[in-house]
């Protein structure tokens, strides 16, 4: 990360070197290797481990204003508490200008309202079993998720034990949003309780939101499924902090509902689930009313994805046709938009929103066995539980088929001692703010 060769470069600077005398302390570990997936994959095993996953990939943090990221890098600088303060500011805009020249800050002037102020870096994921220990008490698997921004997730429709199976890429990818957007949001000195809407097994209010909150915020995460719920309070309970309640997003009598009792919120989340929701406008509706003026609200949604395209071609085979004939229903509403992006911004300023971003990006979710991508597959298949038991596998393979032949689904067979097994889609990111 240039972040680092900035610090390493001002270290040899007179003006600044007697406060940077320990540099090599704040550098990180794999700044100066030639391999550093091959440095941490040795490690790992050095260690006991055996090792799934192990890549490195550029990342981007967004900030809306050049004073926000600036505020970032101030906030996680090391050396500005050694600074005398009236060469405060002389230092970070000489540490800032430095990673502007070497390519780590970026200014994108488009056809939004705003520019957009970027920091860009490297990023090395694994995921490692501890060999012949549990690692996560009450888990089902002996698995660890691991990521050098410090990052420790843990997983755990309405099918939540076989969901639990094979979730652990969709919350790290919910990890990665969060920590992307969390420097941009606003915090009052007393923060009103936090809102997460299709909060699932739980896992990303649990492992994800509830670290990352300001001491003594209430975090209340619901779900539809009453079954999801259950699986909530038994393997992620945070007595204190989350509280666990249904709600239907799109429901009409929202101040009926039993997370109407906490309202106002001062953050909704609402990852990954309005590409399950037909009626988006019903749904950012009742968010809105649940935000205080000013609130914000996080949503992502996977904005086209070939899921769904095989889902439409099924529905349009004779085998499959008379268990599908809702399809419509369970397709993103953003699968066939000509400009996703464009359509959700102004479905948001419509219903009393300021867009502070949106955009569309490629995904990737990595699973280590064929067999964990099928069972997460299968988690996730709205009209499985449809299909005769003598069909299921039938009708599994044909979609998984269907999603290999439009290139959703890939094979990574590399120099690693293990295949790589991947799910591909397009994801829309927005941040918005009640008016």
């Amino acid at each position: 990360m240039v972040f680092y060769t900035a610090f390493e470069e001002m270290a040899k600077d007179s003006r600044w070197a007697r406060y940077m005398q320990d540099v090599e302390e704040f550098v990180s570990p794999y700044q100066h290797s030639e391999d550093p997936v091959s440095d941490f994959r040795q490690l790992l095993q050095s260690e006991g481990y055996q090792v799934l996953h192990c890549d490195v990939a550029p990342q981007v943090l967004f900030f809306p204003s050049e004073m926000q990221r600036r505020d970032f890098l101030k906030s996680v600088c090391p050396f500005l508490d050694r600074v005398p303060v009236d060469q405060k500011d002389n230092f970070l805009d000489d540490w800032l200008q430095r990673m502007e020249k070497l390519n780590g800050l970026s200014k994108v002037v488009g056809s939004s309202e705003e520019p957009k102020y970027y920091i860009h870096f490297n990023m090395m994921v694994a995921m490692a079993i501890k060999l012949h220990q549990h690692l996560v008490p009450g888990c089902e698997e002996d698995r660890l998720l691991t990521s050098l921004a410090e990052q420790e997730v843990y997983t755990s429709m309405d099918k939540p034990d076989l969901y639990n199976l094979g979730c652990a890429p969709l919350t790290l990818l919910a990890a990665k949003q969060v920590d992307e957007l969390w420097p941009v949001l606003t915090w009052p000195r007393q923060p009103l309780p936090v809102l997460d809407i299709g909060c699932g097994p739980g896992d990303v209010a649990r492992k994800v939101l509830a670290p990352r909150l300001p001491p003594g915020t209430k975090l209340v995460a619901c779900d539809i499924s009453t079954k999801m719920l259950e699986f909530c309070r038994q393997h992620n309970a945070l007595p204190g902090t989350i509280t666990y309640e249904q709600l239907d997003v799109v429901q009409p009598d929202l101040e009926n509902s039993a997370v109407w009792q906490y309202a106002p919120f001062g953050k909704v989340f609402c990852l990954l689930l309005l590409h399950w929701v037909p009626d988006n406008r019903r749904a950012v509706q009742n968010i809105q009313k649940l935000l205080v003026p000013g609130g914000e609200a996080v949503f992502s949604i996977i904005a086209n994805m070939v899921f769904y395209t095989a889902f439409e071609e099924m529905a349009k085979d004779s085998r499959w046709a008379r268990y599908m004939q809702d399809v419509e229903e369970f397709v993103s509403p953003y699968q066939h938009s000509e400009d996703q992006v464009s359509d959700f911004r102004q479905l948001l300023q419509s219903e009393g929103y300021q867009v502070l971003r949106c955009d569309v990006a490629p995904q990737v979710l990595f699973f280590p066995s064929e067999m964990q991508r099928r069972d997460f597959l299968k988690s996730v298949c709205p009209f499985l539980d449809r299909v005769p038991e003598d069909q299921k596998d039938n009708f599994l393979d044909d979609w998984l088929q269907r999603m290999e032949n439009l290139n959703g689904l890939s094979k990574d067979v590399g120099s690693s001692e293990e295949p790589k097994y991947y799910i591909h889609f397009n994801i829309m990111v927005a941040m918005a703010r009640k008016l």
